[in-house]
This record gives structure tokens, C-alpha cells and sequence, in this order.
């Protein structure tokens, strides 16, 4: 396969793959060593076709994270930041997101799921596993602790 030279058929190649950010599009552009002036031209002209748009990646990846991940809008910050998503356009993605999922109802799903690998029999042990498992999955502490008292007050042990 020959080396593709041109910045706009090597960007289109990127985005066929996967949506990505602005940042993460120069970034993979400037790995190939074209010029800033190239990049920019690159840029500006897939934006100007909707083949790149940070609030459509945002709103994308908060969807794949938080729904199909089982993640907190706590870890979809944090990957909006890394991708460099500006914080306007981060937070409008958030908060839209914020409207159409209930973080509570991903929480518990993410609660079950953990609940059925623990061997633990104790309630304290288990709650303190279910409750790291979801702290680090970017879940705010109030319904980390409402989720997992749920979860232990209704099983039967």
C-alpha cells in the first residue's frame, strides 16, 4: 500500500476509524510529520464538512463510557479532559447527558455486576469492595454509598 501524503485523505482515514477530538486529530496529523499550516488547512476544512466536531466526539464518548462501560460522568470528565475538549464544550456534553441519564441507574447496574464476582461473606467487607469498585469507576460518593446499602440490604445472604 502506497504512503498516503495528502493530510485531508490521511485525516479522513483517522475519523473512518473512530470519532476523535480536534487535539487528538492534530496530534496523530503532527505524528506524520505534515506541516502546522497543512494541519490547520486539514482542520478547518473537515469542520466546515461535519467530519469533525468536538461536541458530537464529547456527546459520543460520554454515551460510551457512561452507558455502555458502566462509568460516573466523573470518569467522562476525565477522558474529555485528556482528549482536550474545551470546557464549554465539555460541559454543555454534560450536562445534555446529565438530562437523558440517570448516573444512579448505572451505578446500581454497575453495583450488580460487581456483586456477582464477590466471594466475600461479610456485609462491611462487601460494601467496602463494592463501594472502591465504584469509586473508581468515577461515581460520586452519595450514591456510591445509597447504591451499595441498597444492594447489601436486599440480598439474601
Amino acid at each position: 500500500m502506497a504512503k498516503v501524503k495528502d493530510p485531508f485523505e490521511t485525516a479522513i482515514r483517522i475519523l473512518t476509524a473512530r470519532e476523535h477530538s480536534s487535539h487528538q486529530l492534530r496530534v496523530k496529523l503532527q505524528n506524520r510529520e505534515f506541516t502546522e499550516a497543512e494541519i490547520v488547512q486539514t482542520l478547518t476544512k473537515l469542520v466546515e464538512l461535519s467530519y469533525l466536531d468536538d461536541l458530537r466526539f464529547a456527546r459520543l464518548l460520554i454515551r460510551n463510557r457512561v452507558i455502555r462501560k458502566l462509568r460516573g460522568f466523573a470518569d467522562a470528565r476525565q477522558k474529555l479532559y485528556f482528549a482536550k475538549v474545551g470546557n464549554e464544550i465539555m460541559e454543555q456534553a454534560l450536562s445534555e447527558a446529565r438530562e437523558e441519564i440517570d448516573e444512579r441507574e448505572i451505578c446500581m447496574e454497575a453495583a450488580l455486576k460487581k456483586q456477582h464476582s464477590l466471594r466475600e461473606t461479610n456485609r462491611r467487607k462487601r460494601f467496602e469492595k463494592i463501594s472502591r469498585h465504584l469509586a473508581g469507576r468515577g461515581f460520586p460518593a452519595q450514591i456510591i454509598r445509597e447504591t451499595a446499602n441498597e444492594i447489601l440490604n436486599t440480598e439474601e445472604v
